[in-house]
């Protein structure tokens, strides 16, 4: 698997594996990156078939690359001081170019970006910078909903089902595991 280079960096972990001793040597080490076990499931698993979010969200996925994303607090609305990476869109643009302005002053601020329904099945408006997910019958501009998404959309290029995507998983980590050990 191919994995972005934007992806590689600050977030990126290790595993170590200690061999056995050979002889005169020392012990072996092998260094696997986490990453390379496919630890992108979050993002990728938007991009499959039952994934309960909109279609128009998946397709942001698919087509989306890292630099497409930011790392943001902008979604606070019920979620305060908690940083998250989305997708740009219309919200972000939109608060860009009116130069980052702090909650109380953001273009559009308490305005609905459309309805929702809510776990208790009732219908209500969604407000602009609040947390959610835009599920297949959000009834309103997908691009002004968080579209929550880490740099690995960059390695997402089709939705699949999820079935599919935890066998290559499964089948990419014992590739690794299988090389780290031989």
């Amino acid at each position: 698997m191919q994995h972005a280079p934007e992806q590689r960096g600050g977030d990126e972990r290790a595993l170590d594996h200690l061999g056995p001793d050979p002889p005169k040597h020392g012990p072996k080490r092998r260094h696997v990156d986490v990453d390379d076990v496919e630890l992108w499931s979050g993002t990728r698993f938007v991009a499959s078939d039952e994934a309960f979010v909109h279609p128009a969200y998946k397709r942001r996925i698919v087509d989306g690359k890292a630099d497409d994303t930011i790392l943001n607090e902008l979604y606070d609305v019920w979620w305060p001081n908690a940083p998250h990476r989305t997708l740009r869109n219309k919200t972000s643009g939109e608060w860009e170019a009116a130069g980052r302005p702090t909650p109380g002053q953001r273009p559009g601020e308490g305005t609905p970006i459309g309805k929702r329904r809510l776990a208790t099945g009732d219908i209500s408006d969604w407000p602009r910078y609040a947390i959610g997910v835009a599920t297949p019958d959000f009834d309103g501009d997908v691009e002004y909903a968080p579209l929550w998404a880490g740099e690995s959309c960059s390695v997402v290029n089709d939705i699949r089902p999820a079935g599919e995507l935890v066998r290559d998983l499964a089948r990419d980590a014992a590739n690794v595991l299988a090389s780290v050990t031989a």
